[in-house]
């Protein structure tokens, strides 16, 4: 074990010696989500202050008092009034503009009557979009909410000379409410919240997995690249130590490094989407995840790792440089992030057979599908899948511990370019 030591001493001095990887793969995502977190909390607080209070402009031809009605519930509700007297519709859509408004509602002559007979009158409701911004749409649907408002205000009292009892119970014969069961307790909270809820929280699970698999290939894959571009791989190969304590030394120092910068991304990533789902009404409702759950998580990711980083070896080997090794091992990332996308979705169970045996036969869908378990508590896939884990990454392993303790790592460079000239 002492060789494998020193190895893994080696690999470790080595990555952290690199600014590119403490920078870029630690200190970066601990600095940018949560100031991307904080950049989306001021701008929504931003965008709320202000259509907390808007002032609108009022071309009112019916001049009525059911007018006035409309446009004193719009006062009541925070939103100032402007009045215009253009001559016509252009004539006021500039008065509105030399006033700074952007929001124009026009009240017809006819309002009053069509109110008063019981028929449809017709309000419309000007724009003035610039900025093709968020606040822009949290103006017009603020006024556009508060007209209609007023519009079932009108309802109700036209019920009520008609009709004797409730007119809120006139009006609605049929109440539902959604409620949810998990995991056999009632959760008095609507399906589709709870289940945005939980999409949104599942979400970061495969997209956290995915970039630390990314990255953990990326580091093996260039670790070997160095050494062949630099021609010290020879000589690493020469020490007095086990060639499969080399191959054990970086796989271990690369995924060391990997989860501290997974540790990383999460923390960050967690903080960004806390910071949105902050905005989610979820009635104190969250999740309880099992240490089962989080120890198949482990489990999954340490093996998918394992053998994702001796085949990301096997491809640098073939290559002369770090950067026809990085290109290389672009074919792995397909199997990477295919299931990501998949799993991010739609549950494993819920996919069609063939699907679901394409997604099961990729050996790096594992952690995202026990990543996913948690919050649904199905580890049924999960459980399955870790003996088809052990298989392929002792298969891997094995592959990659016999091409190190033969000359041929080597010599398959060579052979493997001739193979592409031809």
């Amino acid at each position: 074990m002492s060789g494998l030591g020193v190895i893994f001493k080696k690999e470790m001095k080595e990555m952290l010696r690199d600014p590119r990887i403490i920078v870029g793969m630690i200190i970066v995502p601990l600095i940018i989500f949560p100031l991307m977190g904080s950049a989306f909390s001021l701008s929504t607080s931003e965008v709320e202050k202000k259509i907390s209070k808007i002032t609108i402009a009022v071309w009112d031809e019916d001049s009525s008092n059911l007018s006035r009605n409309l446009t004193d519930y719009l006062k009541k509700n925070g939103i100032d009034v402007e009045y215009v007297s253009g001559k016509d519709l252009n004539d006021s859509l500039r008065e509105t503009q030399k006033m700074g408004l952007s929001i124009l509602i026009h009240i017809p002559k006819n309002y009053s009557s069509k109110i008063k007979n019981f028929t449809t009158a017709r309000v419309e409701i000007y724009m003035v979009v610039k900025r093709y911004d968020i606040t822009e749409s949290g103006e017009y649907a603020r006024v556009m909410m508060a007209v209609e408002e007023y519009s079932q205000k009108i309802l109700a009292e036209r019920v009520s000379e008609v009709w004797e009892g409730n007119s809120t119970e006139f009006l609605n014969p049929i109440n539902t409410s959604g409620i949810s069961v998990v995991n056999g307790n009632v959760v008095k909270i609507s399906p589709d919240a709870l289940i945005g809820f939980a999409m949104s929280q599942t979400y970061s699970i495969p997209i956290v997995l995915m970039v630390m698999l990314i990255m953990a290939i990326q580091l093996a894959a260039t670790s070997v690249a160095m050494e062949k571009e630099g021609k010290t791989l020879e000589t690493l190969l020469s020490m007095p130590v086990k060639r499969s304590h080399i191959l054990a030394g970086k796989i271990f120092g690369v995924i060391v490094i990997a989860l501290i910068a997974t540790m990383a991304y999460f923390g960050g990533y967690m903080y960004y989407m806390n910071t949105i789902l902050s905005e989610i009404p979820t009635q104190g409702f969250s999740f309880s995840i099992s240490p089962l759950g989080i120890g198949l998580v482990a489990i999954t990711l340490f093996l998918t790792l394992l053998s994702g980083l001796s085949l990301a070896m096997l491809l640098a080997v073939m290559c002369d440089d770090v950067r026809s090794a990085q290109s290389l091992i672009g074919v792995i990332y397909i199997p990477i992030i295919i299931p990501m996308f998949i799993t991010m979705l739609m549950d494993v169970s819920s996919l069609p057979t063939a699907l679901k045996i394409f997604v099961l036969a990729i050996p790096f869908s594992y952690p995202m599908i026990a990543g996913k378990a948690l919050y649904t508590g199905n580890y049924f896939y999960v459980l399955i899948g870790i003996p088809y884990l052990v298989i392929f990454t002792t298969i891997t392993i094995f592959v990659a511990a016999r091409l190190f303790n033969t000359e041929k790592i080597f010599t398959m460079k060579l052979k493997f370019q001739r193979g592409l000239r031809r």
